[in-house]
């Protein structure tokens, strides 16, 4: 049997048009999404440290997301860290509920 990755990758390049391609195109592609997911995954475990998460949360996810969009192919620089921080920093905190139950 042909493995799970190997046909979505091939759908999802005939789905986006590509009639003809090199099976090696394939093989490739597998490389760099698990290699993009180990990055994020790691980021996201790095993110999740520094907030003093015990497991890695959606917004830790959300964050390394945020951190590989704007640097993609590179190691984060402290220019990067800090744009984000600051884009961050923006968000409204929610209210804090003063119930005394």
């Amino acid at each position: 049997p042909i493995p799970k990755d190997i046909t979505y990758v091939s759908s999802l390049l005939k789905s986006l048009g590509a009639e003809k391609f090199e099976p090696n195109a394939i093989h490739q592609l597998i490389e760099f999404m698990r290699a993009q997911s180990t990055e994020i995954i790691e980021e996201s475990r790095s993110m999740a440290e520094f907030a003093g998460h015990s497991s890695i949360e959606p917004s830790d996810v959300r964050m390394a997301l945020q951190v590989d969009k704007q640097n993609p192919f590179g190691k984060n620089d402290l220019d990067t860290m800090n744009r984000i921080a600051r884009q961050t920093n923006k968000q409204k905190l929610p209210e804090i509920s003063d119930k005394s139950n």
